[in-house]
């Protein structure tokens, strides 16, 4: 069974700055394709977790 990732208060700050960051540089869409990345990429670690138990 995977184990869920654990967002920490300083990861949620860090990524809260990099949001505000994508949209100062290019708006909502360029923010919202950012914050879709950071979630595909948190899934994808979820999903080989398990490959590396074996």
């Amino acid at each position: 069974m995977a184990k869920p990732v654990i967002r920490r208060e300083r990861s949620r700050k860090d990524l809260e700055e990099a949001a505000d960051f994508h949209f100062a540089q290019g708006g909502e869409a360029l923010e919202l394709r950012f914050i879709d990345a950071i979630e595909r990429s948190c899934r994808a670690i979820v999903e080989m977790a398990p490959l590396e138990e074996k």
